[in-house]
């Protein structure tokens, strides 16, 4: 049971990536006082938060509307966790982002654009979120699925 948490704890944390996205914040939030900052932090956790379960729950069902089977979207999550992986590797992944933040305007809410997505619930964590939740495992390890998922989400803010 423990095992199964940190699995999932570590993968939840590896592509959701709070310290990766930690320097992107200040970067995003340098026309906002602290009260706004910390508004912001817990707002796009919070969005995350909830689009992740909901991706989780409404995922496998899509998928079968679109007549993906969940093997070849396993398979599909694995190449992309592979190449997120290989980016970290060689830090691609960190200058992609800081590249990406020069077309951020101040009127839209940056916690849910970019902060909610793609930073913190992307490609790569709703892939995750959707294969621990379709585990064939049983009930108790999609409930430790979403716990593991609950306490990235509280440790991405924290940071």
């Amino acid at each position: 049971m423990i095992e199964n948490f940190i699995t999932a704890f570590v993968v939840y944390f590896v592509v959701i990536d709070p310290v990766g996205t930690a320097p992107i914040f200040p970067a995003i939030t340098t026309h906002l006082n602290k009260r706004q900052k910390i508004r912001t932090a817990l707002e796009g956790s919070f969005v995350a938060g909830a689009i992740m379960p909901v991706c989780a729950l409404c995922g496998v069902w899509i998928l079968h509307y679109l007549n993906i089977s969940l093997t070849a979207f396993r398979f599909a999550g694995g190449i992309i966790l592979l190449i997120v992986a290989l980016d970290m590797l060689a830090n691609k992944r960190q200058a992609r982002r800081e590249q990406g933040n020069d077309t951020i305007s101040t009127d839209n809410n940056i916690a849910i654009f970019p902060l909610a997505t793609p930073l913190l619930a992307g490609p790569a964590a709703i892939t995750s979120v959707m294969v621990v939740a379709s585990s064939p495992a049983g009930n108790l390890d999609i409930v430790i699925g979403y716990g593991a998922m609950v306490a990235v989400m509280l440790a991405t803010t924290i940071v």
